[in-house]
């Protein structure tokens, strides 16, 4: 089974051969989210070093957007935000830009072997890949849905907005569940188990450097800011 790949500025075995290894690109994904969680100083500190890890994996700025538009105009905010706000936006943003580069650099497929590798059992290794692997998709459904009805006077003031967004999810979720479907039966009649390959046995490299000292970083900005807390 073919899994989506995200954006880069190469593409290939060329660029899986310089990106990191997946355990430790998600190893700093798990690190920096508790970190992040932690204060306002780990969160920056996060937010640059997941954008190092970006930029050594040679993502490009499309699977980031999403990520930075969301936060976009409450990161205008922070300004004129009342202290915990800010802050909260702050982790925020860190904490969803880290979870989207560690992922994203891995690759689904292979961060699914790392899960599996885990112990996560077929019948949850198979739906999280038929999942991941129509997300495009049923974005694409949903972005129809609200066109259709916006055409339709939807989402005009608080009455319509409360009548419009049942109905949008509802035409999203019944439109994912169907081609997730079709997708399993068609995956069952050419023999799909549930397992995707493994990964092969964990060989440091030197791409293998930025995320690790960023993790290392995490933990440090983590862990002195809990000191300072303490005092």
């Amino acid at each position: 089974m073919t899994l989506p790949t995200f954006c880069s500025r190469e593409s290939g075995d060329e660029v899986l051969a310089r990106r990191p290894d997946p355990r430790i690109l998600l190893l700093f994904g798990g690190v920096s989210v508790i970190a992040a969680a932690s204060g306002p100083v780990p969160a920056v500190g996060v937010l640059i070093s997941s954008l190092c890890v970006a930029a050594m994996a040679g993502l490009s700025w499309r699977p980031l957007l999403p990520v930075v538009s969301s936060f976009g105009f409450f990161v205008l905010l922070i300004p004129f935000a009342a202290v915990p706000a800010a802050v909260a936006i702050l982790k925020g943003l860190a904490i969803s830009l880290a979870i989207t580069v560690a992922v994203v650099s891995a690759r689904w497929d292979r961060a699914l072997a790392v899960f599996q590798a885990l112990g996560a059992g077929r019948q949850l290794v198979a739906f999280l890949s038929i999942a991941l692997a129509h997300v495009e998709g049923t974005g694409r459904d949903a972005r129809r849905a609200a066109e259709a009805l916006k055409l339709r006077g939807g989402f005009r003031g608080l009455r319509g907005v409360a009548a419009s967004t049942p109905v949008l999810l509802a035409r999203t979720l019944s439109g994912a569940l169907l081609r997730a479907t079709r997708t399993a039966d068609a995956l069952t009649l050419r023999g799909y188990t549930g397992l995707i390959p493994g990964l092969p046995r964990f060989r440091p490299a030197l791409s293998d450097a930025v995320p690790l000292a960023a993790t290392l970083l995490a933990v440090l900005l983590a862990a002195g800011h809990h000191l300072q807390w303490n005092r």
